[in-house]
């Protein structure tokens, strides 16, 4: 590594995980790259979760500032962004505050943003935890034998949208994550700060299209799931899934529109959405209105159905159909 040591600035948000917040802190405090500030946003949790953070902050100069709302925000990604705006480093760790990181996250991240100076934002694998720290069967990187012949990757930025953003978001845990805070800055649309669910795919997107986006194929970061998580939460409901899916197909239209994404794909992307609302426990007027939505930016959303589903039915017993799979970076 450089011997230069960029400030990286470690934004903690909170609500209401005074149960994972000592292993949190600790994780950062603990962290062999030292130059850091330490920006904690509570966001105005009812639990003990102030009294973890002070007893925290008595023993750790690095805190730069400890802000706690006076009313809930309502939405992580708000807390986000005051976070990158209050961060005075090079590079931002959103460091959520019931995950946690081994040793060396941020040295191995910050190390792959100072060899590729292109790169806005360099994220790593992550082992999904339950509440009680033991390990998960999913696992969400679902790296191929191709993948794992190279520890780093870095690839432009664009086409990793086209190719891997446009199927699935792939930087699914914002505690894997490191990036430039002056590509941040830059992101001109800001929508994703009030979006319920997917605003963490646009924000991602929109920062992938920037520059280089740098992979690091080993799971430095611990991704903690819950029954009761935002995006869990977002298909419990018919409102919620309603709006979580508005915010996924518009990412889905913006990403086709810009790229030019060929009539083959976007029918299996137009099909598969529409499958999903077909079996989905839903309102006949919530129903209606996201296959308005679909229908308003398909060619032909029926005919790309009946494809989507011989498609699905195909790769079955030919793997190499699969393409999402065959396009993902």
């Amino acid at each position: 590594m450089s011997t230069e040591m960029p400030l990286v600035s470690v934004v903690v948000p909170n609500y209401n995980y005074e149960k994972f917040l000592p292993q949190r802190l600790q994780s950062i405090a603990e962290q062999t790259y030292k130059n850091i500030e330490i920006i904690i946003l509570d966001d105005c949790s009812t639990d003990n979760s102030m009294q973890v953070i002070e007893s925290f902050a008595k023993n750790e100069s690095r805190i730069a500032s400890i802000v706690r709302n006076d009313k809930n925000s309502g939405s992580p990604f708000k807390q986000w962004q005051k976070g990158i705006l209050m961060a005075k480093g090079e590079f931002v760790w959103i460091a959520e505050s019931d995950d946690y990181a081994e040793r060396n996250f941020l040295s191995e991240c910050v190390e792959q943003l100072l060899l590729n100076s292109n790169a806005t934002l360099c994220y790593t694998g992550s082992d999904a935890i339950n509440e009680n720290n033991n390990m998960l069967n999913t696992d969400f990187d679902n790296w191929t034998d191709k993948h794992q012949k190279h520890r780093t990757s870095t690839y432009n930025g664009n086409q990793f949208v086209k190719q891997n953003m446009y199927w699935l978001n792939y930087i699914y845990n914002a505690s894997c994550v490191v990036f430039r805070r002056s590509a941040a800055l830059d992101v001109q649309n800001s929508k994703w700060v009030n979006m319920q669910s997917c605003g963490d795919w646009h924000f991602w997107t929109e920062m992938a299209m920037q520059g280089d986006v740098v992979t690091i194929r080993e799971k430095l970061n611990k991704f903690r799931r819950h029954t009761n998580s935002v995006t869990a939460q977002s298909s419990s409901t018919d409102a919620k899934f309603r709006i979580a899916m508005k915010e996924c197909m518009e990412l889905t239209i913006n990403i086709e529109k810009k790229f030019g994404i060929d009539s083959y794909r976007k029918a299996i992307s137009h099909g598969n959405y529409l499958l999903l609302y077909k079996r989905q426990k839903l309102s006949a007027e919530t129903k209606a209105e996201l296959i308005s939505f679909l229908t308003a930016n398909a060619e032909n959303l029926w005919a790309e159905y009946i494809l989507y589903r011989i498609y699905r039915f195909l790769k079955k017993f030919f793997k190499s159909l699969d393409i999402i799979k065959t396009d993902r970076l």
